[in-house]
């Protein structure tokens, strides 16, 4: 079903990338995509646990994003229903074993369209505060809802993901991350940065670079973080931040320039 849309509006996206140090896995567990024309971007983020058996799970999600990528490829911004593109990359990523979190956002006119699975997510900043933020999606701490390899057991389905429709505004900046952003950076200072950013013409690249920049700062040191907050509420005993890849896309909502 088409959905009305308004005022005709616009992303800028920019994207930063921090992977964990390890020489055995130089490209770390997460993947992103995003492109201007089709008005779309993603995050995925490969499960670690799949590590134990000697699988690189940052090859699935690099796989999910590129053939979501690849799907959009001729789109233009009405035709991207995020739901169906991550039903549809999921479908095409049979080559490797792993599994995902995955988001996926994109915009037409004025309505924002997301579908998130697990624990990576958005925010989208109003006026210097929060306007909305997903909520992660896990079976339990720490263990997210994720897609993966088809012959694995305990993989969930792309239709699990959570639908999100909102309607978006001229200057409203989303910021899309995975686990490694939320996990260690609180929606304060996340607000914080960004503003300081604005304040500054930061491009978005530029803020994605500070907020990555911040997670990983925050996940080494014995400071409380976020997820330190969700391990004591889980009773579970976990202190200061945690040590991950990071990535983030920030996007400035402004009047469409191109006629998009």
């Amino acid at each position: 079903m088409e959905m009305e849309t308004g005022q005709d509006l616009m992303m800028l996206i920019g994207a930063y990338y921090i992977p964990k140090h390890n020489p055995s896995k130089p490209l770390g567990d997460d993947a992103y995509f995003f492109s201007h024309e089709a008005q779309v971007m993603g995050v995925a983020d490969g499960v670690g646990g799949w590590a134990r058996k000697g699988i690189d799970a940052g090859k699935y999600a690099r796989l999910l994003m590129r053939n979501a990528e690849d799907s959009v490829e001729d789109c233009r911004p009405h035709d991207v229903d995020p739901r169906r593109l991550l039903v549809e990359s999921f479908m095409n990523t049979t080559e490797v074993e792993g599994s995902s979190t995955a988001c996926i956002v994109s915009l037409a006119g004025d309505l924002l369209r997301a579908a998130n699975l697990g624990d990576s997510g958005f925010m989208v900043i109003r006026g210097g505060k929060t306007f909305y933020k997903t909520e992660a999606q896990q079976h339990s701490f720490n263990y997210p809802y994720q897609i993966g390899w088809r012959h694995s057991t305990n993989i969930g389905s792309p239709e699990e993901a959570e639908d999100i429709v909102l309607g978006v505004e001229v200057g409203d900046v989303i910021v899309l991350g995975t686990d490694g952003l939320f996990d260690n950076v609180f929606e304060e200072d996340i607000e914080k940065i960004v503003g300081l950013c604005l304040e500054k013409n930061d491009p978005p690249e530029i803020m994605a670079r500070k907020l990555a920049g911040t997670a990983v700062k925050n996940s080494l040191e014995d400071k409380t973080t976020p997820f330190e907050v969700a391990a004591y509420d889980a009773g579970v005993g976990h202190f200061g931040g945690k040590y991950d890849d990071v990535t983030v896309l920030v996007a400035c909502v402004c009047d469409s320039i191109f006629g998009i």
